[in-house]
């Protein structure tokens, strides 16, 4: 089942997909850290309207699909793919797109994802690829798998947001059955009945000079509403951040940003954790490490500065699931809020 979900600030974004998606709220206040045991959160916005500062429309891109190591995206009705290069976008990598080249102006978009051996792509064009996804006679597996990604209106790109994309899921094809793959890949999956969606949200361009801002994004098809928080090296076990508490699947938050701590604050970036809980509890269901993370990024930890806008989005399989036959287990992907 495909689905565009998700919404920042209260916007209705305007996207609409072919089977009916869904639209999120997000949550809408900054939360800071507890004081030992289970982790709690506390309000720490300081009064009064919070104004989101204007600026150029933007849009960045994640990969979150689970089942393939990277993909390439189509902006219908242009028939240039993107990224150029056939390599594709990595797993859990985020990137800028540049909207004057990449996408047709003045148009409504549809955009697709293309998985699979992407070196099969090289060269082609947008209409090429997607009928290289096609079944082929003989019921030999297609090279590429592809999935439609709904309808974004073009008024929805013109607009003075920064607007983040996600792919979630997992596309399915030949040797993509496994007895644990719904925990990996969503309900209802299996390789003939793929769980593609796709995160639409707009990111936050507020910032605080004197610290690190975050926002996070649930862009799991599996992983359930969470709290997201953070570990710096400089602080025990049991002082745990929250960076965005009860974050629901499709949503981005905290709004506006989490701006709690410092970069100093954070201590070594390589030995910082990331990690996903239950609602206001105390055990985690997931970790990872924020230095792979940012290494994988093009934030890096040159990027991980004070004054810096920075989203955090979970991508990949269940939070208590490794690496899977074919899935890849959640971890975060970081971009930049204002590109």
């Amino acid at each position: 089942m495909l689905a565009i979900f998700g919404c920042s600030r209260g916007y209705d974004l305007g996207v609409t997909s072919g089977t009916g998606g869904t639209t999120a709220a997000t949550t809408t206040s900054s939360h800071a850290a507890g004081t030992g045991g289970a982790h709690t959160t506390s309000t720490t916005g300081t009064g009064g309207a919070v104004v989101e500062p204007t600026g150029p429309s933007a849009l960045t891109v994640v990969n979150g699909v689970a089942d393939y190591g990277a993909a390439r995206f189509c902006f219908l009705p242009g028939d240039t793919p993107w990224p150029a290069a056939a390599t594709g976008l990595a797993f859990a990598a985020g990137e800028a797109v540049d909207l004057a080249t990449a996408l047709p102006a003045g148009s409504d978009i549809t955009p697709w994802v293309i998985a699979g051996d992407l070196t099969a792509t090289a060269g082609m064009t947008c209409t090429q690829m997607l009928a290289l996804a096609q079944p082929i006679d003989g019921g030999a597996a297609p090279p590429v798998v592809a999935a439609e990604l709904g309808l974004i209106p073009q008024a929805v790109l013109a607009a003075d947001r920064s607007l983040l994309l996600v792919t979630t899921g997992c596309m399915g094809g030949a040797g993509h059955d496994n007895a644990s793959a719904t925990s990996g890949c969503g309900m209802g999956y299996t390789s003939q009945t793929p769980t593609t969606g796709v995160v639409l949200v707009a990111m936050s361009r507020i910032t605080d000079a004197k610290h690190v801002s975050l926002q996070a994004v649930n862009a799991s098809a599996v992983l359930a509403a969470s709290d997201v928080g953070v570990t710096p090296t400089v602080l025990t076990k049991a002082m745990e951040v929250v960076v965005a508490p009860a974050l629901g699947p499709g949503a981005i938050g905290p709004d506006p940003p989490f701006a709690g701590l410092t970069l100093a604050q954070y201590g070594t970036l390589g030995t910082v954790e990331l990690a996903t809980y239950p609602p206001g509890g105390a055990a985690p269901t997931s970790m990872a490490m924020l230095g792979p993370v940012l290494a994988a990024s093009a934030v890096g930890t040159a990027g991980f500065v004070d004054g810096a806008g920075l989203v955090l989005v979970a991508v990949g399989g269940g939070a208590t699931l490794p690496t899977g036959a074919f899935w890849k287990a959640l971890t975060f992907a970081v971009v930049k809020a204002a590109p």
